[in-house]
């Protein structure tokens, strides 16, 4: 005894199954790549579902889509059209130039240049430094090794020790 919830859904499964398997391809339409070479062939034109709309659905869309006809319409009196062949050159024209300034090797080649002008003169710059981290190394070591020297005279080199540094730090920023 099959209960009539069981032929409900028996008869369910079997139109779910059966529209499933037919539904893959609607209207059985392949499409493919556009032939432009090849003989021609007859063309598919594709209908879709009919659709209910009210008159009064239908007389808005046709007054929205008038206005809009009618304003482009009259936009196009103003609208200024070029040459196709003026349209290609400024594009080939704007091809060129990225291609010019991406593969400009003179460019390249004055870059690395600078690159490594640059290095060197960075190396240059720590080498001075690294000097005279060493002689002021040197100077503290010196000062250890003596004891505490008078105070009064240390206060007295100071400015001058200060001086001597920013002028060499000074002519070095100026010749780099």
């Amino acid at each position: 005894m099959r209960g009539p919830i069981l032929d409900v859904l028996a008869v369910f499964a079997l139109s779910a199954a059966l529209l499933g398997s037919s539904c893959n391809r609607p209207y059985n339409l392949t499409i493919s790549t556009i032939d432009e070479i090849g003989p021609q062939s007859q063309a598919v034109i594709q209908i879709s579902d009919a659709q209910v709309y009210a008159r009064e659905t239908l007389v808005n869309d046709r007054r929205t889509e008038i206005d809009y006809l009618t304003k482009l319409l009259s936009e196009s009196a103003t609208q200024q059209f070029h040459p196709q062949l003026r349209r290609d050159i400024r594009s080939v024209t704007a091809i060129a130039g990225q291609l010019s300034v991406a593969f400009d090797p003179a460019k390249g080649v004055t870059f690395d240049r600078a690159k490594q002008l640059g290095d060197i003169q960075q190396e240059i710059n720590r080498t001075k430094l690294l000097a005279e981290l060493e002689k002021e190394r040197a100077n503290l070591a010196a000062l250890q090794q003596h004891g505490k020297t008078d105070s009064s005279r240390a206060d007295r080199e100071r400015p001058a020790r200060r001086r001597r540094r920013d002028a060499a730090r000074h002519s070095s920023l100026w010749s780099a």
